[in-house]
């Protein structure tokens, strides 16, 4: 399986060292030793500016999946994979969500609903 290059979401600044230590199997500790060396023997300008640019461009190491569940899942890959579709169905199931909520509020603020709990109050 080919392994993909991503900045770590578990770094300090951007993820970049950490992200370049997991790819090539090297220690942290030496990629920073060199990163922070290049930094003050060459000055801020090519090493600082190429590790700004690289932090902006690489993309961030993809999130685990936090659902086990098929149906939550499926809603994931499709958030993940497409922004618009998850929202899209996000927006079905919450306007669903609210049809029922206002069927229960009718119901419960209805005057026969009030008088047949008051009418069961008596009896018990």
């Amino acid at each position: 399986m080919k392994r993909k290059f991503y900045r770590s979401r578990n770094g300090i600044i951007f993820g970049l060292c950490r992200g370049i230590s997991e790819y090539f199997d090297i220690s942290l500790f030496w990629i920073r030793a060199f990163t922070i060396g290049g930094l003050i023997f060459t000055g801020f300008f090519p090493i600082g500016l190429i590790y700004i640019i690289m932090g902006l461009v690489i993309k961030a190491e993809p999130l685990p999946s936090p659902v086990e569940a098929p149906k939550e899942s499926n809603h994931f890959e499709s958030y993940t994979s497409s922004r618009k579709l998850g929202l899209w169905q996000l927006k079905e199931k919450f306007s669903s969500l609210e049809t029922r909520i206002r069927r229960m509020e009718d119901h419960v603020t209805d005057r026969a609903y009030d008088w047949e709990r008051r009418f069961n109050a008596d009896k018990g």
